[in-house]
């Protein structure tokens, strides 16, 4: 495997990464441009021709790859095809057959949070959990599950949308996929968003780490909020599957700490008594930086090595 790399490519509802990683799984080098959505076909022929630059930057010849790993909103291993990422609005792309046609190796895809929770496992702070779920707060709102150290991928590859857990919420939202009080309706961007301008408090989420830091009575209650509707969602996940970890990632897990353990707080004073402190509550330590690349390399090293 001397001089061979693996390719991971993260397709997010506003960005993707690809990046370029050694056998060992030392990341090369990667890129981050925005998502285009108009035409799925057009854009995975760019991103092909982005990673090839990527290559001749680096003297790297394409059969040099070891294969491609890629992960997508709703994309499912098992069919190989998004049926519909609500997000992007693709509808039925055979995705794996198309990214085949353009790279000369192996080609493997999943679901983004999935690969997410995978590059976590091989590479990040889920390397010594036994079971865990990790949490993609970004654009949408994704879960990847790992028992027993495997990804769990369920029944025609469709385990693990946490993001549409119902929750109870005295504000009734639409998801974006249509269903009513979904999690992701109140912890994707935009229903984070809706929130502040509910409670007349108009930032961007980029900015409220700053005053929440501050002490800010608005970004207090929001953060509340937030912290309780999560809550409810991983109370649900956590008594059927027991994790030992809860790990989020995503741009909206950058608040930090004080989200963190706001969020174990709420988790706790919901969860069963048994359940109550057993789990642990982690920021991803390479997911949230590098998307779901990470897990789209250990996807290759897993079907290939």
């Amino acid at each position: 495997m001397k001089n061979k790399v693996a390719l991971g490519i993260d397709i997010g509802g506003t960005n993707t990464k690809v990046g370029f990683f050694t056998a060992e799984g030392e990341l090369i080098d990667s890129l981050n441009f925005p998502t285009q959505k108009e035409s799925a076909q057009n854009f995975f022929k760019y991103i092909h021709s982005e990673c090839l630059a990527l290559l001749k930057k680096h003297l790297i010849d394409e059969e040099q790859l070891l294969g491609v790993g890629i992960g997508a909103p709703m994309a499912n291993a098992t069919t190989g095809s998004i049926t519909y990422a609500h997000n992007l609005g693709w509808k039925n792309i055979e995705i794996k057959n198309d990214f085949a046609k353009l790279f000369k190796c192996p080609v493997f895809i999943d679901n983004d949070a999935n690969l997410a929770a995978l590059g976590e496992s091989y590479f990040g702070v889920g390397r010594d959990a036994h079971s865990f779920i990790l949490i993609t707060l970004g654009t949408g709102v994704g879960t990847g599950i790992v028992i027993n150290k495997k990804l769990i991928h369920g029944f025609q590859g469709l385990a693990g949308e946490g993001g549409h857990i119902i929750i109870d919420s005295p504000t009734q939202r639409f998801c974006p996929c249509g269903g009513l009080n979904h999690i992701e309706a109140y912890m994707g961007a935009e229903g984070i968003l809706k929130t502040f301008a509910e409670n007349d408090f108009s930032i961007n989420i980029r900015d409220f780490s700053k005053y929440l830091e501050d002490n800010d009575p608005k970004a207090i209650k929001c953060l509340d909020l937030m912290c309780d509707q999560l809550s409810s969602a991983i109370v649900n996940m956590s008594v059927v599957i027991g994790p030992e970890k809860i790990i989020l990632a995503g741009g909206v897990s950058q608040i930090g700490e004080v989200f963190l353990n706001k969020l174990e707080e709420k988790v706790n004073e919901k969860i069963i008594y048994s359940f109550k402190n057993k789990m642990t509550f982690h920021l991803a330590s390479v997911s949230t930086k590098d998307g779901a690349i990470y897990g789209g390399a250990a996807l290759v090293f897993s079907e290939v090595l």
